[in-house]
């Protein structure tokens, strides 16, 4: 972790994901937001090449644990991706699985 991506995960816009609220609460920063779009894809580079794969039901998820929290992107390559999630440790599918506190599917 460099001290730029420190700045910027400290200095980003983190909006919370109000559609999730109910069963996937966490939160979001959007490339355009960036104030150095560098960083941000740093950043994306960091969580991708230095993440770990759990899973996310039955989808494969890289995700990057930095302090209390967890991030991750969605997108299929680095140069795709606009915006970057996160969410508390606690807040993970992995978590929330051990926890027993998985949202119901909808069928």
């Amino acid at each position: 972790m460099t001290e730029d991506i420190e700045k910027f995960i400290k200095s980003a816009k983190w909006i919370f994901a109000k559609t999730y609220e109910k069963t996937w609460p966490h939160e979001y920063t959007l490339l355009k937001d960036a104030i150095d779009k560098s960083v941000f894809f740093d950043f994306v580079k960091l969580i991708n090449t230095q993440g770990y794969k759990e899973y996310f039901y039955t989808r494969e998820q890289i995700y990057y644990k930095y302090k209390d929290m967890v991030y991750w992107t969605m997108d299929k390559t680095i140069e795709e991706t606009n915006l970057i999630n996160r969410v508390h440790e606690n807040g993970t599918y992995e978590a929330r699985l051990r926890a027993g506190t998985l949202p119901e599917r909808s069928k």
